[in-house]
């Protein structure tokens, strides 16, 4: 029997590890973004566990962290670059 409601919870959960993994391989910002969305009714589904399937809930903040190491590489580069054009020598 099809049961649509699990259907979309293994798509979005399927979805999500492969924009995670994608993400972290490119350093996308966007991508690491839609594996957060995608990752979070998956995250609520686990939050409710009484085993070690709760710390699956912790997964989201860890990408949120990862996604605001990565703004901030990415900012720092665009800075040193845009300094180094502007020295004279």
């Amino acid at each position: 029997m099809f049961n649509a409601v699990l259907f979309l919870w293994q798509l979005t959960f399927i979805c999500s590890v492969v924009c995670f993994f994608y993400g972290v391989l490119l350093k996308s910002r966007k991508l690491l973004w839609l594996s957060l969305v995608t990752f979070m009714p998956a995250a609520y589904y686990f939050s409710g566990a009484e085993n070690f399937l709760k710390l699956v809930a912790a997964f989201p903040f860890i990408l949120f962290f990862m996604i605001v190491l990565i703004t901030k590489h990415h900012t720092r580069r665009k800075c040193d670059q845009t300094a180094s054009k502007t020295k004279k020598p």
